[in-house]
């Protein structure tokens, strides 16, 4: 066949390539999270009610999929948009979606986690990313939270680590590389930690070192 003939069926391949990397759900989607005491203490949505809240935001969701495929996050996109592990409680969505124009705030933080964090204290399962200001008030998150802002996380450890050994470990590395990332970084009890980019600072429990 003469090459001009390969033309079109190969510009037909190359757009349905484009097409299924864009639109096509990513496999990574449905990482199964290693059941543990700490996922028990943090609930995660059934995945019917992100399929469902996905559906009713596809564009958007898929938008914001591409983003973090282009930048190299490798996190699923759904752990981001969960608000908390307490919406049953408060009678809220599950879910949320920031405004599109937040949307790059939270890519420094999860590439922190992701490179730097999960290294240190091992995998991890993100248990509030994005909130609303109508979610957050009521579950006691600051005023200015910045989960407002789409550039915080609450995460928790999948693995045994000891919680003594989890907050060691992150101190240290808050002392050692927190002003050059801006890290926010809050310890609380039951090894859940807040992880922000926005400012250098940090709360909870945060003893000096032994």
């Amino acid at each position: 066949m003469d090459s001009k003939h390969w033309i079109v069926p190969g510009l037909l391949i190359l757009v349905t390539l484009i097409g299924c990397a864009v639109f096509a759900p990513p496999d990574k989607m449905w990482h199964d999270i290693p059941v543990s005491d700490v996922e028990q203490r943090y609930p995660i949505p059934e995945k019917a009610e992100y399929l469902r809240f996905k559906q009713e935001n596809l564009s958007r969701i898929h938008r914001l999929d591409s983003i973090f495929t282009m930048e190299g996050i490798v996190i699923p996109v759904e752990r981001v948009l969960q608000q908390g592990s307490d919406w049953q409680d408060l009678n809220m969505p599950a879910y949320a979606l920031p405004p599109d124009s937040l949307i790059m705030n939270m890519i420094l933080t999860l590439r922190l986690l992701q490179e730097e964090i999960v290294p240190r204290i091992g995998e991890v399962v993100i248990v509030s990313g994005y909130r609303t200001p109508e979610y957050n008030e009521p579950a006691g998150g600051a005023s200015r939270s910045r989960h407002l802002f789409f550039d915080a996380v609450d995460v928790a450890p999948v693995t045994d680590i000891p919680e003594r050994v989890l907050k060691k470990r992150l101190r240290k590395f808050y002392y050692e590389h927190g002003e050059e990332y801006n890290l926010g970084l809050g310890l609380y009890d039951h090894k859940r930690f807040h992880v922000d980019t926005w400012k250098y600072r940090n709360w909870g429990d945060w003893p000096g070192e032994e």
